[in-house]
């Protein structure tokens, strides 16, 4: 009758489906170790980028403290040559009226 399968059709069958599963299975097992490994990639390029921002921030501010500092130190220079410019000035128009300061020359 033509109805008979061969002896061990079914299991080569089954064998051939299982292996597929397996390779299929180890696909995915290997993809996900890349998935794994790109994220992790990703994360440390975040980790590096915001570290290197928070860095630069760190320099600005910095930068800005060093800058206010000299701009105080150059104003506090400047306001005492213009008050030392005006008293020369005061002493000068004193002492055109024949006045001095008492110890103004020590």
């Amino acid at each position: 009758m033509g109805g008979h399968r061969p002896v061990g059709l079914n299991v080569a069958k089954r064998v051939e489906e299982d292996q597929r599963i397996a390779r299929n299975q180890e696909i995915v097992k290997e993809s996900l170790k890349v998935l794994g490994t790109a994220e992790w990639h990703m994360k440390m390029d975040r980790y590096e980028r915001d570290r290197e921002r928070r860095k630069e921030e760190d320099q600005v501010k910095e930068e800005l403290s060093q800058a206010n500092e000299e701009l105080k130190i150059r104003r506090r220079a400047r306001l005492t040559a213009l008050y030392e410019a005006e008293m020369a000035e005061y002493e000068r128009q004193l002492n055109a009226m024949g006045l001095a300061i008492e110890g103004a020359h020590q």
